[in-house]
């Protein structure tokens, strides 16, 4: 029984995509990963938050329902809210321009989208949830927000 070994790789940079080395010295590398695939990881990240937070939101209600009002005002509100996020994140998938890796379009719609998931989490966490767990969650994003707005 023959034994192979594995060619003796060169540690790469995390993020980077490379092919192994083929017998020819030729091979091409893919290259490393770019701010388009960046950003479409981002969006995957966020439709799927999107779809999390939506399918805990239906229980939620249906919970409720079932020893209580049927219906709040906000359920609507924030329904309404997660899904614009999630469509205004996979528009920003589909628009891409891969030449023009960010486009201010394209970024005013990461950034509408991320802020319609803020506002529907925080709308959500006020109806449901109780004072401590709303002003905490109200805190964290606003320390988020403002550091992100004085960092760049």
């Amino acid at each position: 029984m023959s034994q192979t070994t594995l060619p003796n790789l060169p540690l790469r940079h995390v993020g980077e995509v490379r092919d192994y080395p083929s017998s020819s010295n030729s091979s091409p590398d893919v290259g490393s990963v770019t701010a388009g695939s960046n950003m479409l990881v981002v969006v995957g990240l966020l439709a799927s938050i999107n779809a999390t937070l939506l399918s805990h939101a239906k229980d939620t209600f249906s919970d409720r329902a079932k020893n209580g009002p049927v219906q709040r005002p906000t359920d609507s509100v924030v329904t309404t809210l997660w899904l614009v996020s999630m469509v205004l994140s996979l528009c920003t998938a589909v628009l891409r321009d891969p030449s023009k890796h960010k486009t201010p379009f394209i970024l005013t719609m990461m950034r509408l989208s991320v802020g319609a998931l803020i506002v529907g989490i925080l709308t959500f966490a006020w109806a449901e949830h109780p004072l401590s767990v709303s002003v905490t969650l109200t805190v964290v994003f606003v320390c988020i927000l403002v550091g992100a707005a004085f960092s760049g």
